[in-house]
């Protein structure tokens, strides 16, 4: 009876407009963002990075005149920025006419050893604006130890593709994904209740209902965000060239930071957004129960996802709270949320908690049945 209630679920799915919209939004939402970043705010290959560091560099110097002839301090720090702004303009020549990308990657370990040096002298003489984080040049360098250790191929558009696909995930990761599918799974239950008719006929256990409605929208959701996914690939190809899925990305775990290919942590994305989706809709289920209206559901999933971010932005840390900040997977990733909550909170931790939560929403959803199916029967008694 459960696979026969869900072909029949399933044919009321495929005549719902609503889920063709939200179906039409998830195969195009890839395609549009990496259109919207192409023609909008196109990534920097790496010579145009290059030059942007030699400028700051040149302006660094006209700071370091004025003082280093009088701190000895400063004059080891000038003699250090001169080291970098050599290798950096190396470095242009060989991520570009010159075609060496293995001296590109070793000067670029040299810069960012000779920046730590600069750090532990206590940047004297450089104006606060021209500091490169000491967070920054160590992602930096962990970035290009990964291209060296897999000896892949660099040229000067290598982490365009990557980076793009990162920043696409951040925009989908968090609000947008999470008001898509409470949408999604707002009338769950409140279209059956309205169209009672339709329903009563057919003989199945509620928590065997909720199975089948969870497992229709998962999976028509999750079919149209891969093939999307997909499509927006073929796209960023098309414009940038043969894609290198080997090449690394930085996430956040346990403290520190670790390079992985763009390729391992799609895959760590996709896994997030799934266990989120799930989430999504058990909850949606939940409130239909105590709500029974599409739109309160709706809005009182906003209103969880919304009230810790802005307890965050507000300096108040509620431990328990703060842990819904886990729905917004990219930034966990990114090391974002972090930074500002609690060092604990990567990705690894981000998954249990994700599956604790599920646990903690089928028991719910268990439980409220089962008590408004024992008050029912006492009525009837």
């Amino acid at each position: 009876m459960f696979w026969k209630y869900t072909l029949f679920e399933s044919k009321l799915a495929l005549h719902n407009r609503k889920n063709w919209v939200i179906a039409l939004f998830f195969l195009l939402i890839f395609t549009l963002l990496f259109m919207y970043t192409t023609n909008e705010h196109p990534p920097s290959s790496l010579y145009d990075q290059k030059v942007a560091e030699a400028k700051e560099l040149e302006a660094t110097f006209h700071h370091l005149d004025a003082v280093r002839f009088d701190d000895e301090q400063a004059a080891e720090v000038y003699d250090f920025v001169t080291q970098q702004a050599s290798l950096i303009n190396m470095q242009r020549w060989y991520i570009g006419k010159g075609d060496d990308p293995e001296q590109y990657i070793d000067d670029g370990l040299t810069v960012n050893e000779l920046r730590l040096q600069v750090h532990e002298l206590g940047n004297t003489g450089i104006p606060k604006h021209y500091i490169k984080p000491k967070a920054e040049i160590l992602k930096e360098s962990a970035i290009l130890q990964f291209v060296k250790q897999h000896d892949l191929s660099l040229d000067s558009d290598s982490f365009i593709p990557s980076d793009m696909i990162e920043n696409a995930f951040r925009t989908i990761s968090g609000l947008l994904f999470f008001i898509v599918l409470l949408i999604t799974g707002s009338e769950m239950l409140t279209f059956e209740q309205r169209h009672r008719s339709i329903f009563n006929g057919i003989p199945i256990p509620f928590m065997q209902k909720i199975a089948s409605k969870i497992l229709i929208h998962f999976i028509w959701i999750s079919i149209c965000l891969i093939i999307g996914f997909f499509i927006g690939l073929i796209y960023v190809e098309h414009q940038w060239g043969a894609l290198a899925f080997q090449f690394p990305v930085l996430i956040y775990l346990n403290g520190d930071y670790m390079a992985v290919s763009i390729a391992q942590y799609s895959v760590y994305m996709f896994l997030a957004l799934f266990m989120i989706m799930l989430i999504v809709l058990l909850g949606a289920i939940l409130c239909n129960m105590l709500l029974k209206h599409a739109f309160a559901t709706i809005l009182t999933g906003v209103a969880v996802f919304l009230i810790p971010h802005l307890m965050i932005l507000g300096g108040w840390k509620i431990p328990i709270l703060s842990t819904i900040s886990y729905l917004d997977f990219a930034k966990i990733l990114d090391g974002d949320i972090a930074t500002v909550v609690s060092p604990s909170m990567d990705f690894i931790n981000g998954y249990l908690w994700m599956a604790f939560v599920l646990v903690i929403l089928v028991g719910m959803i268990y439980t409220l049945h089962k008590r408004s199916y024992g008050r029912s029967r006492v009525k009837t008694l």
